[in-house]
């Protein structure tokens, strides 16, 4: 931390820092977006990071559900993160063209395990509270929103000039610990989705990191695979930005896994709208690719879709 002066700070002093500096009103419009938007949040909790080990605060935890047939409930969780970053300083992606090994959307389906009520019914006791099956199943590439050779974040930076000389300078230091934070609480979202409960006899449920920021200050560039830029600098309201991260979780037969593999970086006006698009799959598509994934083995024999 830079060195203070030791005159006492005021009331205008503390209303001048949240006028220039705060996140937390910023969260506050966000959180009311979501929920006048009809999605179920959760504000300022704390969780374990799965890193660290640290106890540390997300900004808001969000969910929304819709049934997609007689038996099936579409979940979707999200761990929001908000930065509110000035257009003195504004959020700057540079992207290239996504490839193969980094199209990779993923859900979970939750199902319950006949076998694991069996052995509740006897009494054997380390089946656990939750007598689920849960199995990672991917996103079949018509239905995911990181589809090949379309534009993906690589690299971030916020950009601004020095108040001494005025020169141009960057650093990622700032948005990247919040970036870390929305990908780090998603691992708590999976382990719920692992054993959600809902009101139909599946659940099927994506989890995905979500960073905030005000309008007109989120820029892209966009490479080809050459390194030639071919687009912009200009300003965008969405950006993915590839993570590539993978939690373990359980159900009651073993530990699995889930890639978070992007983070979305949204402008605050446009998150409605983009939520909305994540969400909006047709019912008949998702369920024609979860019959697929039956018949190709990879959804429990016992399910009845």
């Amino acid at each position: 931390m830079a060195k203070l002066r030791t005159n006492p700070i005021t009331r205008e002093d503390i209303l001048e820092y949240l006028d220039k500096n705060s996140d937390f009103d910023f969260e506050i419009k966000t959180l009311n977006l979501l929920e006048k938007t009809g999605h179920k949040c959760r504000h300022s909790g704390t969780y374990t990071d799965p890193i660290t080990t640290k106890i540390r605060e997300f900004d808001i935890r969000a969910e929304a559900s819709k049934k997609i047939s007689a038996n099936v409930t579409l979940n979707l969780l999200l761990a929001i993160e908000c930065k509110n970053i000035k257009d003195s300083f504004p959020l700057v992606l540079q992207c290239m063209p996504r490839a193969r090994h980094e199209e990779i959307e993923e859900m979970i389906f939750c199902a319950p395990s006949e076998v694991a009520k069996m052995l509740l019914e006897e009494g054997f006791t380390s089946v656990g509270q939750h007598p689920f099956q849960a199995t990672t199943i991917p996103l079949h590439r018509t239905l995911t929103s990181y589809k090949r050779d379309e534009p993906v974040g690589k690299s971030c930076d916020q950009i601004g000039r020095t108040l001494s000389g005025n020169d141009i300078t960057g650093s990622d230091s700032d948005v990247f610990e919040k970036i870390s934070q929305a990908i780090n609480s998603t691992y708590d979202l999976i382990q719920d989705a692992a054993k959600l409960e809902s009101a139909t006899e599946y659940s099927l449920t994506i989890i995905k990191p979500v960073l905030v920021v005000p309008d007109g200050n989120l820029w892209h560039i966009i490479y080809d695979n050459e390194g030639n830029m071919v687009v912009g600098p200009e300003q965008t309201c969405f950006v993915p930005y590839y993570y590539g991260k993978s939690w373990p979780y359980k159900d009651w037969d073993g530990e699995k896994t889930y890639n978070v593999s992007h983070l979305d970086i949204v402008t605050f006006s446009h998150l409605p709208k983009h939520i909305g698009s994540v969400f909006g799959m047709e019912n008949e598509d998702i369920m024609e690719h979860l019959k697929n994934l039956k018949r190709d083995g990879l959804l429990p024999s016992e399910v009845k879709l």
